[in-house]
């Protein structure tokens, strides 16, 4: 996990179950940071999910992704449906970068 975040500049990767093609949910930056002490190269990145995955529907408002956020304490929602692959990936960096620029919302 590490090494993928290090790459895509990222601070979290979604976890994908290798037999369902699933998604488990997100293992974050700092859930990187509790395993150091631990064996890094032996622990799996299954077993170290924070946040589950969760959806929101591509529909929705930029309010609504806030609020369920918010609610459910998560950082990232996949936008779809649990039925089919995602659309996208709504993390909460991206709602600050729309609160951030009120002449974009205004565009």
């Amino acid at each position: 996990c590490a090494d993928t975040m290090w790459e895509r500049r990222t601070h979290a990767v979604l976890v994908i179950d290798q037999r369902s093609r699933e998604p488990l949910g997100w293992v974050t930056h700092l859930d990187v940071l509790h395993y150091l002490r631990s064996d890094p190269m032996t622990t799996l990145a299954g077993g170290i999910v924070s946040q589950e995955a969760a959806y929101i529907d591509g529909d929705a408002t930029v309010e609504e992704a806030a609020e369920q956020m918010i609610r459910d304490e998560t950082t990232h929602l996949l936008v779809g449906s649990p039925t089919v692959i995602p659309e996208g990936v709504l993390s909460s960096w991206d709602l600050v970068a729309h609160y951030a620029r009120p002449a974009r919302r205004d565009a």
